[in-house]
């Protein structure tokens, strides 16, 4: 939606009321908002009334969604709040194939999660991992794999160790 916003502002000269020849008087000032293409009121008055999506996994094409919902690449993602930053624990918000990270400075969002324990993940590929691993790059290739958080126990032939983003994760022996 684009708005205008313009700011009438009449100015009379009035040299016959014994002003001083070419002084101007502010008689009317006034604001406008319109929106050329929702035919909004032109009368000064603000249409709050505006339909955003309010479901996860609908396209958000003017940038916005509704409540508890944020727009990342254009879909409309569940919020939610990691309680370890950037570690991809388990949050009762997200769905068990949802991850929990971070969308922006200060907003987390589940997004659809693929990838399970030990699978190959690679966010710059939007391959994430499902909640309680995170991804983490082990060897040369592309991406990492999803590794368990050590919370949640460790199986056999791994140990617990932390990443540099201090979480901490099973990791192979």
């Amino acid at each position: 939606m684009v708005g205008v916003l313009r700011l009438w502002v009449l100015l009379v000269a009035l040299p016959a009321l014994g002003a001083c020849p070419g002084s101007m008087i502010l008689t009317d000032a006034r604001s406008e908002l319109s929106t050329p293409d929702s035919g909004a009121p032109r009368d000064g008055k603000v249409n709050n009334k505006v339909d955003l999506p309010t479901t996860a996994g609908v396209p958000c094409l003017s940038g916005q969604c509704g409540p508890n919902l944020i727009c990342m690449a254009n879909i409309c993602l569940k919020m939610c709040n990691q309680p370890m930053a950037g570690c991809n624990d388990k949050v009762a918000t997200c769905s068990p194939k949802e991850a929990c990270m971070s969308a922006s400075s200060f907003t987390d969002a589940c997004y659809p999660a693929s990838a399970e324990l030990d699978e190959r993940c690679d966010y710059t590929q939007a391959i994430f991992c499902v909640q309680g691993t995170l991804c983490v790059k082990v060897d040369s290739k592309p991406g990492g794999r999803c590794l368990k958080l050590c919370k949640y126990g460790c199986p056999a032939g791994t140990h617990c160790g932390t990443t540099t983003n201090h979480c901490d994760v099973c990791l192979p022996n």
